[in-house]
């Protein structure tokens, strides 16, 4: 409801229940989700949804961006049309991406992986992953 936002500054809009570092930088349009942790230093550029529960780590850039948050990636060597001359990367629920890393130009990653810090990623990571480099990508045990 339009109680649980509050307009910050003009045209961007966080949830009462969110937690923004005062060091955080935040330029409209944006929305900044209930539950969501924008973290020190935080730097989002414009046209972006933080999505319920999600974290925007410590000096963390975003543009362009929607951070769901409960969403699945499902993909099988299936191209798929986005109608858009640029895109960025898209991840699942649960994704951890390391400080540093770069997330190149359509990566999917899915739910439940981890990037470890200063890595590219390219193209397509699959679901419950851990991604060291491009010929270092392991499965993660089941429990």
């Amino acid at each position: 409801s339009k109680d649980e936002y509050e307009e910050v500054k003009e045209h961007v809009w966080v949830a009462k229940s969110a937690m923004v570092a005062p060091t955080a930088y935040i330029n409209g349009p944006a929305i900044i989700g209930p539950d969501a942790e924008i973290r020190h230093c935080a730097f989002i550029r414009g046209n972006a949804i933080v999505g319920e529960g999600a974290v925007v780590g410590n000096s963390t850039e975003l543009k362009n961006v929607i951070l769901f948050d409960k969403v699945q990636v499902h993909l099988d060597d299936t191209k798929i049309e986005t109608h858009m001359k640029k895109i960025g990367a898209i991840l699942g629920d649960y994704v951890e991406v390391g400080c540093g890393s770069i997330l190149n130009p359509g990566t999917i990653v899915g739910r439940h992986s981890n990037i470890y810090p200063l890595s590219s990623v390219r193209g397509y990571v699959a679901g419950h992953s851990i991604y060291k480099n491009k010929n270092e990508v392991v499965q993660k045990e089941e429990y």
